[in-house]
């Protein structure tokens, strides 16, 4: 896997959807970007996925946008359960997506960051 292609990639979608609701949009209200979270924490690939949110944070920060840590949501959770999502009731088995659980952790980790 070619992580600084996926970052770059990543960064520049990121940073298109986000100047089009700046630019073209008109839109400037709050606008919350949610980072990954982890499926393995006791996996060294974690360090690659906090990359990849420090890049994303930065490109949200610079299209004035607040960030929800998704990586840290989880992170607890996760390392109660051996480090593993699944295990931990966050993540589907077999799958990358978030359990109703693991939705409720991420709709929190929005929620602290929405100006009221």
């Amino acid at each position: 896997m070619d992580v600084q292609a996926l970052a770059r990639t990543r960064e520049t979608n990121v940073d298109r959807i986000l100047s089009t609701l700046r630019g073209e949009g008109g839109y400037d209200g709050q606008i919350v970007v949610v980072t990954y979270y982890g499926l393995d924490y006791a996996d060294a690939f974690g360090d690659v996925t906090l990359g990849l949110d420090s890049r994303i944070a930065e490109v949200a920060k610079a299209n004035s946008a607040d960030v929800a840590d998704g990586y840290r949501a989880f992170e607890r959770r996760a390392n109660e359960a051996g480090g593993d999502s699944v295990e931990a009731g966050l993540v589907l088995p077999n799958d990358v997506h978030p359990t109703e659980e693991g939705q409720r952790l991420l709709a929190d980790a929005v929620t602290a960051v929405v100006e009221e």
